[in-house]
């Protein structure tokens, strides 16, 4: 038999490792963790009763407007890839986002979580990958070429 859990929003949305940030449904910010204002830079006085996109966090506010669509859509997302301004630097995020009722009214809880080192070793390993195979074709029009300036004295004489 299972037993309801009491457990305390804010226990869980601060001890969460990625950034969080729980918003009216309109997207005005009443409450961040820590890992959030680690992330963004802000403190909790800047960020409280603003927007992201009044806070500049939206490299691409259109994205901001989507994220909203889907929230108006189907009530969630997941893991939107996104590129945030977090302390003057565009960094690549992952952002969920849900609807939940507090008091009666509807908020969104928002979680960012930072994956531009993940893609940055994605790109490096893409590059590699193709420079593995350029390398390889390198190597085999030269070993031709040998194969081929071999055969030339044999040609003349």
């Amino acid at each position: 038999m299972s037993h309801p859990i009491n457990v305390d929003y804010k226990t869980v949305f601060n001890s969460a490792s990625a950034g969080m940030a729980y918003t009216s449904e309109s997207g005005v910010i009443l409450d961040v963790n820590q890992a959030w204002l680690v992330a963004t830079g802000f403190t909790r006085e800047d960020a409280i009763g603003h927007t992201a996109l009044e806070l500049g966090l939206w490299a691409n506010p259109e994205e901001c407007r989507a994220c909203h669509a889907l929230l108006a859509q189907s009530g969630r997302f997941h893991d939107f890839e996104t590129v945030l301004v977090m302390q003057s630097e565009q960094r690549t995020h992952l952002l969920s986002g849900q609807y939940v009722e507090w008091g009666g009214k509807r908020h969104v809880v928002w979680e960012l979580r930072d994956i531009s080192e993940r893609k940055r070793r994605e790109i490096e390993l893409r590059d590699s990958t193709e420079r593995d195979g350029i390398e390889a074709e390198l190597a085999r029009e030269r070993t031709y070429l040998k194969t081929l300036i071999g055969t030339i004295p044999a040609l003349i004489w």
